[in-house]
């Protein structure tokens, strides 16, 4: 859900940027102004997009420690059941 909601203010930051970019190329009269407005609307489309990718970057992370988790839960329970066996061969 988190990600949907950070994927769709990247999107919503990114047209703001591209707003932004327009109205500085427009009504900039110098070529530092320009490029002022040119900063301003990277910075709205970039980061959101940082943010966005930071998050699924940590959420598949958190998957694949849960996934590690699981597996670490199954070779233990199969190597109890292993030494189950054996002790009932030996006895």
């Amino acid at each position: 859900m988190l990600l949907k909601i950070l994927w769709g203010l990247t999107f919503i930051c990114t047209l703001a940027g591209a707003l932004e970019f327009y109205a500085a190329m427009t009504s900039a009269t110098m070529v530092t102004h320009q490029i002022a407005g040119l900063v301003t609307a990277c910075t709205w489309a970039v980061l959101p997009y940082c943010l966005a990718r930071a998050a699924e970057s940590f959420e598949r992370i958190n998957l694949k420690l849960e996934e590690d988790a699981v597996k670490k839960k199954a070779l233990e329970d199969a190597e109890l059941r292993r030494r189950a066996i054996m002790e009932k061969k030996d006895a």
